[in-house]
């Protein structure tokens, strides 16, 4: 069983979806029992909906390679992997674009925005990747579960997004 959900963060890092404060720390908890979060970040001029299918052609594309990989592991008495039980998989997203309108003129600009979205990653992952972060590990401690294995998968300015320290 996994759950997956988006977090939309401002450029300053401020988690803008008022919801996911409640969201996240319920999905920490029972019934939503996860061994695994994945954290995905997209980089740089990618809209909301190109990160979605981002985000799910990565997951159905890693859960091929992990079924096969568990398909091919072993002879008998093999020790295999350990494979994800559940997963809660956390897509972070980031204004990467001058506008989120892929058709609109002012994309044109996209190009002169290479060095502001370079430092905003850092921002957003710093203060807003740190909170998710946070909310998961906190919620899981309320429910006296253990800390779930964290996975951190980044394209591009993304790389700074989920290793941004916070």
């Amino acid at each position: 069983m996994s759950q997956a959900i988006m977090v939309p963060i401002t450029g300053q890092g401020t988690i803008s979806d008022l919801n996911i404060g409640s969201t996240v720390p319920a999905l920490a908890q029972p019934p939503f029992d996860f061994s695994d979060v994945f954290v995905y970040s997209h980089g740089w001029w990618t809209t909301a909906n190109d990160a979605m299918v981002d985000y799910t052609r990565f997951t159905v594309g890693f859960a091929t390679t992990l079924l096969k990989a568990a398909a091919a592991f072993g002879p008998p008495g093999a020790t295999a992997p350990r494979f994800p039980r559940s997963a809660l998989e956390v897509g972070i997203h980031w204004p990467s674009m001058v506008s989120e309108d892929a058709s609109s003129i002012l994309n044109i600009a996209q190009p002169l925005s290479f060095y502001k979205r370079a430092n905003m990653a850092d921002d957003v992952g710093e203060h807003g990747g740190y909170a998710l972060v946070r909310m998961i590990l906190e919620g899981r401690q309320a429910a006296g579960l253990p800390q779930p294995r964290f996975h951190l998968i980044g394209h591009s300015f993304g790389c700074k997004v989920v290793h941004a320290r916070g």
